[in-house]
């Protein structure tokens, strides 16, 4: 009744490498089929910028001339090395997308020469009551959410915020990671507490209502 309709493609067990890999091919097929068949030229599609989605996407706007309105939180092939293949389609895509949502305003300025009309989204802010938790009226609270490891390392440029707030704020962690990156995140915040009046805590990793609770603790931020 609300105009919204979800559609979740086919997939399906994969247990070694060939089978992985006819399982992404199927995706492939399956997502450009899918844009070809419900999509108008002239029409806008909004995506989410992921290097798995973006080679059926491309061909899809290739053969349909629907407008891109591509989401681009980061370039992931400058974040972590990526094969070639994906480094060319990553620039592809970005250049072929007729608008951007960007997720800063550095990101504007490093796309300003494709004179792409784009709009810069920080993250969803929201104030809430923190009365009821005990905590200080003008406190201000602050979660990370998301992937903990030290490639991307969003988790851990966090704690390194600490060092440029006084004791107002404080820094929530939520997420989830392997066994040595959690203890060294978990070393480092311990480090950051005893030096920094900004104090910090990581809470585990959080799913559905209780990732919801969490991020109702005070303003969002996204790293």
């Amino acid at each position: 009744g609300d105009g919204i309709r979800l559609t979740v493609g086919p997939t399906f067990g994969a247990r070694n490498w060939l089978t992985r890999k006819l399982r992404i091919g199927w995706s492939w097929l399956w997502l450009f089929l899918y844009l070809v068949l419900n999509t108008n030229r002239g029409e806008k599609v909004i995506a989410y910028h992921a290097l798995m989605m973006d080679f059926p996407l491309l061909c899809a706007k290739f053969v349909k001339r629907f407008e891109l309105i591509l989401e681009v939180e980061e370039e992931y092939c400058v974040v972590i090395k990526q094969p070639s293949f994906f480094e060319w389609l990553e620039k592809k895509i970005i250049k072929c997308a007729d608008y951007h949502i960007l997720s800063t305003d550095l990101m504007a300025e490093a796309y300003a020469y494709m004179n792409k009309r784009n709009i810069v989204i920080y993250g969803n802010y929201a104030i809430h009551d923190v009365k009821k938790r005990g905590i200080r009226k003008d406190a201000v609270l602050i979660v990370y959410a998301g992937i903990i490891d030290s490639v991307k390392a969003g988790a851990f440029n966090a704690i390194k915020v600490a060092k440029y707030l006084d004791s107002r704020y404080r820094i929530h962690i939520i997420g989830f990671g392997n066994a040595d990156d959690i203890q060294h995140l978990t070393e480092k915040i311990g480090e950051s507490n005893i030096i920094n009046a900004c104090k910090i805590k990581y809470d585990g990793k959080k799913e559905g209502k209780d990732r919801s609770e969490e991020r109702r603790v005070g303003k969002e931020c996204r790293s």
